[in-house]
């Protein structure tokens, strides 16, 4: 699929843009919409659709949770509050995740331009290097 995505028609330029897209959606509170709204706010850049939904995928699970607890705890300090404590079962945990949503989206406007900057500027030069290749 990252071939397909690689030579479709977009620049190397365009294809960071649509990464660093995909990677904003994946490190921000959109859980269970990254790939609509990759689709949508790729279609609104008008850049590639399918690298944005690929690229909102690249924080898998393992990862992205751990980042997502970052941002909760960055936007609970930024309010000036303590950190929420994660305690009890899962359906707990989800009862206190809309307690800190406005803390999330907080630490999410911090952390996601960054994380998305970091993909941008690492696809370019194997963006670069593809279409170099494919001439």
């Amino acid at each position: 699929m990252w071939r397909r995505a690689l030579t479709e028609n977009a620049t190397p330029q365009r294809f960071a843009f649509a990464v660093a897209l995909g990677a904003f959606i994946s490190a921000g509170p959109f859980w269970g919409v990254r790939a609509p709204l990759a689709i949508a706010a790729a279609w609104v850049t008008r850049l590639n659709r399918l690298t944005a939904i690929l690229a909102s995928h690249l924080l898998f699970v393992p990862l992205v949770i751990p980042i997502w607890a970052f941002e909760v705890r960055l936007g609970a300090r930024l309010l000036g509050h303590e950190p929420p404590c994660w305690t009890g079962d899962a359906a707990q945990k989800i009862d206190q995740l809309r307690h800190v949503l406005g803390f999330w989206c907080l630490g999410a406007a911090v952390v996601a331009p960054v994380i998305a900057a970091a993909c941008g500027l690492a696809a370019y030069p194997i963006a670069r290097r593809w279409k170099a290749r494919a001439r």
